[in-house]
């Protein structure tokens, strides 16, 4: 066990423990009820403690357990969680009581068997940084468009093949990261996210895009390698500010030498 900085010995907060096997967990559970930041990575568990609710002071909570199946509802009491972060576990379904965790800034829920979007995000209210990276989600509900705080998304390598008219409610929305999908379409009015600057849909089935993408001022990174094009999209020509563009692995046949202030330096490659 890595105990890092005691601060406050008033209050006894302990800024950071990491926790290596599962004994430890429950110690750490049970005993140190001011932990501001706990890790659990490859400790053999496959549930967390139900007691977790104890830590009243737990801002982040990082799990890396390959044979964790299921987050226990009383997950739902650590009412100052910040970030929540869990990776390579078997989990497919997300606690109910996730909607209770309302000081959620980062939710991370990477490499897992997840089928089905967890509708409960969607009540989180100032949620910033959604990652559902390596899962299997097939489609995305209307009511992502209630995440209006988000400015990151990551829904690579999934099995989207569309994306809902109500994303584009997004208009704090920086980035938008959705390689290795099935996605055949963007939503008409992807351009009213008017804060999108990083848009990537490397090997999707896109064939062309909305001409609202016009609207997106400030997108200045985009990458479209391994579509379906079998042109080069004429609304990429109106992207002023575009400093990095990528089309490779297309069907276009000639692209311009230059497209907003990126120059082509390759196939389909464009760089500043």
């Amino acid at each position: 066990m890595d105990r890092k900085v005691l601060v406050s010995e008033e209050l006894k907060i302990i800024e950071d423990i990491e926790a290596e096997t599962d004994k430890e967990v429950y110690i750490q559970v049970n005993k140190n009820n001011r932990i501001k930041t706990l890790r659990i990575k490859e400790c053999g568990l496959n549930h967390i403690p139900k007691n977790i609710h104890r830590l009243e002071f737990l801002e982040s909570l990082v799990i890396k357990e390959k044979n964790l199946s299921e987050l226990p509802n009383s997950i739902g009491s650590l009412s100052r969680l910040e970030n929540l972060v869990i990776y390579q576990s078997s989990i497919k379904n997300v606690a109910e009581s996730i909607v209770n965790l309302t000081n959620l800034k980062q939710l991370r829920l990477v490499n897992s068997e997840i089928e089905d979007f967890p509708k409960q995000i969607c009540a989180l209210p100032i949620l910033k940084v959604l990652d559902l990276n390596q899962n299997k989600i097939q489609e995305l509900p209307e009511c992502i468009g209630d995440l209006i705080n988000l400015t990151n998304i990551f829904l690579n390598n999934n099995k989207l093949s569309s994306l809902p008219d109500s994303i584009c409610f997004l208009t704090n929305l920086n980035k938008l990261v959705l390689d290795n999908n099935q996605i055949a379409n963007l939503p008409e009015n992807i351009g009213d996210m008017s804060s999108l600057d990083h848009l990537t849909l490397n090997n999707n089935k896109l064939e062309q895009l909305p001409d609202s993408l016009v609207s997106l001022k400030g997108l200045d990174y985009l990458e479209l390698n391994n579509n379906h094009f079998k042109e080069f999209p004429v609304v990429l020509k109106k992207l002023d500010l575009l400093s990095w563009l990528q089309l490779s692995g297309n069907q276009i046949q000639e692209f311009p030498k230059k497209v907003g202030h990126a120059k082509l330096v390759g196939n389909g490659v464009y760089e500043e």
